[in-house]
């Protein structure tokens, strides 16, 4: 497989894991939030003290899971440009970033994390990188003239 190859097997999986992580962030975190805010809602509305509690209760049970929510979706925005700068052979680093976190998601996340680290770091690919930001690099140098 050459290097090219490689390199946009793993732009698609990059693509495929961060719509699978988008769909898991729905269960896990997604149905707490909903959870909290009905907990919040259904104490506030009874109007009784004692269901005060719960309404404070789900409050922040809402507000916890709804940034959790909010920081996966950026995650999965990062994974899904992961792999588009990996198609255009662009930001290598950043691409070895979200391969690094990508491996705390596990199983799928940490084969797809390391199989893209051990291909970023090939002298072939870093080659490859460079010869994509050349004209990048004389634009900016003319414009500096």
């Amino acid at each position: 497989m050459s290097n090219d190859e490689q390199l946009n097997l793993l732009a698609i999986l990059h693509y495929v894991m961060g719509g699978l992580i988008a769909i898991a962030s729905c269960c896990f975190p997604g149905i707490h939030a909903i959870m909290g805010i009905a907990l919040l809602i259904g104490g506030l509305v009874q109007g009784n003290p004692a269901s005060h509690g719960a309404a404070i209760a789900g409050g922040i049970m809402a507000l916890v899971f709804v940034t959790a929510l909010l920081l996966v979706w950026a995650f999965v925005a990062c994974v899904i440009i992961s792999g588009r700068k990996l198609a255009n052979r662009k930001n290598r680093v950043f691409s070895l970033v979200i391969a690094a976190i990508l491996c705390a998601f596990a199983p799928l996340g940490t084969a797809l994390g390391i199989f893209t680290i051990i291909v970023l770091v090939k002298e072939p690919i870093k080659e490859l990188y460079a010869i994509e930001d050349i004209p990048d690099a004389q634009i900016l140098a003319e414009t500096k003239e």
